[in-house]
């Protein structure tokens, strides 16, 4: 998250007047380019107590959600799979064709 984060400070910061807000925001420039930096360095980190209960978070969320969702059949499922692939660039073609000869 922390690269993210200044990989997308660094994009924005190609507006000068944005470039001074994220500036006066604790961010600083690396050698007057657009690459952002933070001036504290520490926070780009997580103690481990920290981390601990985001942790616990998570798996508890996803025990949650996993609670709610639908049970279906293995041909829906395959279906359900094929409609996911559709987003991807490598499997869109042969998950495009398999869904045209069902339809």
């Amino acid at each position: 998250m922390k690269g993210s984060l200044c990989y997308i400070f660094s994009f924005m910061a190609s507006n000068p007047e944005i470039k001074n807000e994220i500036e006066l925001s604790g961010w600083e420039f690396f050698f007057k380019s657009n690459i952002c930096i933070p001036k504290n360095i520490d926070i780009c980190f997580i103690d481990k107590q920290e981390k601990k209960k985001i942790d616990e978070k998570i798996f508890s969320d996803f025990d949650q959600i996993t609670k709610f969702t639908p049970i279906v059949n293995d041909k829906a499922s395959e279906i359900l799979n094929y409609i996911a692939n559709l987003l991807n660039t490598l499997s869109y073609k042969s998950a495009y064709d398999f869904l045209i000869d069902k339809t």
